[in-house]
Parts: C-alpha cells; sequence; structure tokens
C-alpha cells in the first residue's frame, strides 16, 4: 500500500497526481491509487538523491518500464516510456495474434 511521507504528497501534489510518463490519472479508480509509484529519475542505483527534485508521480506501468534507465532528466525518461510503450504494444499484439489463431 501507499506509504505516505512528505516527499511522497509533495511530489504527488507536485505532478497534480498524473503520470508524468503517460499522462494517466492516477486518482481515477482505486487500482490506479493503489499501484502510484515515487520514481526516480536519476536511479538510486547510479547516485540518484531521494529528494523531491528527483522524484515524480508514475504509474506502475510505466515505472516497470523506465526500470532504472535514463541519464536522469524527465525528457529523457518519457523517451525511454514512450519507446517501450510502443515496443510493449507490439509484442502485445503479437503475442495476443498468436494465441487467438490470427495473423
Amino acid at each position: 500500500m501507499l506509504n505516505h511521507d512528505a516527499v511522497t504528497d509533495e511530489v504527488l501534489r507536485r505532478d497534480d497526481f498524473r503520470c508524468v510518463y503517460c499522462d494517466c490519472d492516477l486518482l481515477a479508480d482505486v487500482r490506479a491509487f493503489v499501484l502510484i509509484v515515487r520514481d526516480h529519475l536519476q536511479p538510486r542505483h547510479r547516485e540518484g538523491s531521494n529528494g523531491v527534485a528527483n522524484r515524480v508521480a508514475s504509474c506502475a506501468a510505466c515505472d516497470c518500464l523506465k526500470a532504472g534507465r535514463g541519464d536522469g532528466t524527465l525528457p529523457e525518461a518519457r523517451r525511454i516510456v514512450a519507446l517501450r510503450w510502443q515496443r510493449a504494444e507490439e509484442e502485445f499484439a503479437r503475442v495476443r495474434d498468436a494465441v487467438r489463431g490470427e495473423s
């Protein structure tokens, strides 16, 4: 479940409870709400801070797609997520069609 603290609350309010990558409304329903992630633009394993400036509101799907990638800037993180969403959609279509026997 969500762990609310001052940093979490500030990040979510600053980003208007919207995923900074796909712009989904993180307050649209309880499913979106419980999957809110405060992503690190500069990953912690690459010396990224835990402060507000390095954190953004994200949906769990975009956080998963970004993983530990990026150079610590929002434009680069958005580019990575958009590219990985495109690849995921292509793979999804391929798998769906194979399972359903479509070509």
